[in-house]
């Protein structure tokens, strides 16, 4: 599915396909921890925003 142009997304969720290496890591997270797959990969992906915010930049 090509968009052409980059657009601001209408809300704030987010649809994520795994590969399954992923997949089961996350599960394996979420069974540690006791939250739910969503917010194992919400805590997971904020911690990484905040360790890394300008990823691309090559500056932390």
């Amino acid at each position: 599915m090509n968009r052409g142009k980059t657009r601001s997304a209408p809300g704030n969720k987010v649809l994520l396909v795994l590969d399954e290496p992923t997949n089961r890591r996350l599960l394996g997270a979420r069974e540690r921890s006791g939250r739910t797959k969503t917010n194992e990969a919400l805590i997971r992906l904020q911690d990484h925003l905040s360790r890394y915010p300008d990823f691309y930049s090559g500056q932390e």
